[in-house]
């Protein structure tokens, strides 16, 4: 079934089904049609035989006899090839009648091994006859004497079989009837069925269909502008849908971020490479010392370190972006904190800031993390801090740990006319930066 359609599947799912109920109910309906037809060949046989019992009188000698019994029970031309066949016989074995055809041969026979029926009752039995299936009845009568001079009033009654059989092909008939009418029946309730369950799950799949029109007339322009699908689609697919739409908005807020990562990008390499190209150009202009010479050099060379320092942060960006960021593993927080501090303590000093460590460290503090990256992040943050604070201005790294995290310190121990949340140029006259994270603490 794999790569089949959906309508195809449940087209055949269906059909499946109903042929299995369908067949179940022909089967029954055949048998239980079969046995009434056979019931109603036999109450029709016993009717016939009823009216050749009543054909039989007690005659004044006593003996058992027919009146003319040939016109109304062999009601078949003598040259048929299924003709109608009767015996009657009395209870002593006597034969009163029988039809031609039974001359030279007996139906006996078909029922020696049926018990002898009691009287006003019938046995069926089934038989052939020239290689013609036949349905044939045994009946036993009591005869009362009709005429008062018999001489044989005071016997006891009378008794008389009546042995019945005709052509059953009229059943075969009629079983085939009933065989044909219910395959066509059948098959034009299949066929009814497949073309309603294709126009059903056809109009159930709308929704479906319509989602993917919607997907596939998304591009990068439109994209996270509108939602896919009907506004309420049905419980089926409504988490489909929506998951189809979450996704695109995160595709959305991934272009966004990357255009603006490019944007932002273009714009700090734009800079400095604007500088190295006009530093170049002043140092093709004739009549330049070589001491000028150096410094437009050792110009070039800054701005190229600029250059290198924002290329491995995209490419570090890049790296973070396809998991490579590296393992996390346990980090002393607090020695990377402290060695950054002196590191860029004498850069605070050439720029007249202040740089503070923390007050007494009590030990190592032991996060989880990535350390090259926490190390680059709180960098950062120093750098920063460095470059965009004011002459006189207070820089403080500190933190603080509790329940378990680590976090940054409360805002008591920095004055609050001093502290800026995002050191950043135009921050004002006065900026403290500090360095905190809030990440769990793992066991030293």
């Amino acid at each position: 079934m794999t790569g089949r359609s959906v309508t195809l599947r449940l087209v055949l799912a269906v059909v499946g089904l109903e042929v299995a109920l369908i067949a179940t109910f022909a089967v029954s309906v055949y048998f239980e049609t079969n046995r009434f037809f056979e019931r109603e060949f036999d109450k029709a046989l016993a009717a016939r035989a009823d009216s050749i019992a009543s054909l039989v009188d007690v005659r004044p000698d006593g003996r058992l006899a027919m009146e003319s019994p040939h016109r109304p029970i062999n009601r078949r031309s003598p040259t048929s090839s299924r003709p109608d066949l009767y015996r009657v016989w009395t209870d002593s074995g006597e034969l009163i009648e029988q039809s031609a055809e039974l001359a030279d041969r007996s139906l006996e026979p078909a029922i020696e091994s049926l018990p002898p029926p009691a009287p006003g009752r019938t046995a069926p039995f089934d038989t052939s006859w020239n290689g013609k299936p036949y349905r044939g009845v045994w009946a036993h009568y009591e005869i009362e004497p009709e005429s008062s001079s018999t001489t044989a009033s005071a016997s006891p009654p009378y008794v008389c079989h009546v042995l019945l059989a005709t052509s059953s092909s009229s059943l075969d008939d009629a079983a085939e009837d009933l065989i044909d009418f219910l395959l066509l029946l059948s098959g034009g309730m299949v066929l009814a069925t497949a073309g309603v369950t294709v126009l059903l799950v056809r109009w159930g799949l709308r929704p479906v269909r319509r989602t993917a029109r919607d997907i596939e007339g998304i591009t990068t322009d439109n994209l996270g502008s509108r939602q896919v699908g009907t506004p309420n689609p049905p419980e089926e697919i409504r988490p489909f849908v929506q998951a189809i739409n979450e996704m695109l908005a995160r595709l959305a807020a991934a272009f966004r971020q990357q255009r603006s990562f490019t944007a932002n990008a273009s714009h700090e390499l734009r800079t400095p490479m604007a500088l190295i190209r006009s530093t170049l150009q002043s140092c093709l202009i004739g009549g330049r010392s070589i001491q000028e010479y150096r410094e437009s050099m050792s110009e070039v060379l800054e701005d190229l370190d600029r250059v290198e320092h924002l290329v491995e942060q995209l490419l570090l960006l890049a790296r973070l972006d396809e998991g490579q960021g590296g393992e996390l593993s346990g980090v002393n927080l607090s020695a990377i904190l402290t060695d950054l501090v002196g590191r860029y303590r004498g850069q605070a000093e050439q720029a007249g800031m202040r740089l503070d460590g923390p007050d007494a460290p009590d030990g190592p503090v032991w996060v989880l993390g990535i350390p090259e990256l926490l190390e680059r992040l709180f960098a950062n943050l120093l750098d920063n801090a460095v470059q965009h604070c004011r002459p006189g201005d207070r820089v403080s790294v500190d933190w603080h740990v509790g329940d378990g995290w680590v976090t940054k310190p409360p805002f008591s121990k920095i004055p609050r006319s001093r502290f800026s949340p995002a050191c950043a140029p135009k921050a004002g006259p006065s900026c403290a930066s500090e360095a905190g994270t809030q990440t769990q603490v793992e066991a030293a």
